[in-house]
């Protein structure tokens, strides 16, 4: 059984949902890497429209990413809101550096890895359930 399979509702060629995020799949995302400025620099760009989505944060670091290359690239970046909560972004930059955010994950936790997630333009909000 493989560890890695194709989602074909996603954008770009060929993306990974792994268990395993340390192993790269050809066309897929890389591994995870801590945020650098380029990054930080992504995330001022998509930051005003991501806080509509996901409402008041104590901050907003990003952490760490991964990347895919396709005409463009894919970023889904890990991002501290504060205290103990996370989410998780799905940003795409065109060639020209162009940003658009395409999605997010809200209910994240530190330890929780980085994996694809399709995403359904303009905006997918994915969301977490809590019980009431």
């Amino acid at each position: 059984m493989s560890d890695f399979f194709s989602c074909s509702g996603c954008s770009g060629p060929s993306q990974e949902i792994s268990g395993r995020p340390d192993m790269p799949v050809l066309g897929g995302f890389g591994e995870v890497k801590p945020a650098d400025e380029e990054i930080d620099k992504i995330c001022e760009k998509v930051k005003d429209e991501a806080l509509k989505s996901i409402g008041n944060a104590q901050e907003f670091k990003p952490v760490e990413y991964r990347s895919q290359v396709v005409a463009g690239t894919n970023y889904i970046i890990k991002v501290h809101t504060g205290g103990e909560t996370y989410v998780h972004l799905k940003v795409f930059e065109d060639l020209r550096g162009g940003v658009d955010l395409c999605g997010i994950q809200t209910g994240k936790k530190k330890e929780d890895q980085i994996l694809s997630f399709e995403i359904y333009p303009p905006l997918s909000i994915q969301c977490e359930l809590k019980p009431n």
